[in-house]
């Protein structure tokens, strides 16, 4: 029974540890993704497309989720608040657009919400890249 314990919490503390191991890498895909659904968001809200607006707004919903997450594990609270605040208003877009309407409100703070993240958070690098700050 002991041993059950020791290999239960040692499984437990190696998932958690994978969980946490969020890189900058892994940050940079979600960015890539965020501005490929960004830009069909703008398309679609354009279009008046509620069910192209539903997808994007849900790919988008399921990035947030875990750059929220990827900035409360590294102690990054203003960011984490901003994410959170992005990450609240896909929920809001893409529940809006799943009932057929378009929430442009939401669509707006949704693509208005990178400049301020990227000026307090994105350093560019002296080989073009971006690095968290």
């Amino acid at each position: 029974m002991k041993v059950l314990r020791i290999v239960f919490a040692m499984s437990m503390g190696i998932l958690g540890g994978v969980l946490l191991a969020q890189t900058e890498s892994d940050f940079s895909g979600w960015m890539k993704q965020v501005a490929k659904s960004n830009g069909a968001l703008k398309g679609a809200v354009a279009a008046k497309d509620a069910k192209a607006v539903a997808a994007e707004a849900k790919a988008l919903d399921t990035v947030f989720a875990s750059v929220e997450a990827y900035f409360k594990s590294h102690n990054m609270a203003d960011a984490e608040g901003m994410a959170k605040a992005v990450h609240a208003n896909t929920t809001k877009l893409a529940t809006a657009a799943a009932a057929g309407t378009i929430d442009e409100a939401a669509a707006t703070a949704v693509g208005g919400s990178c400049a301020g993240c990227h000026g307090a958070h994105r350093d560019k690098a002296g080989d073009g890249s971006y690095k968290i700050k």
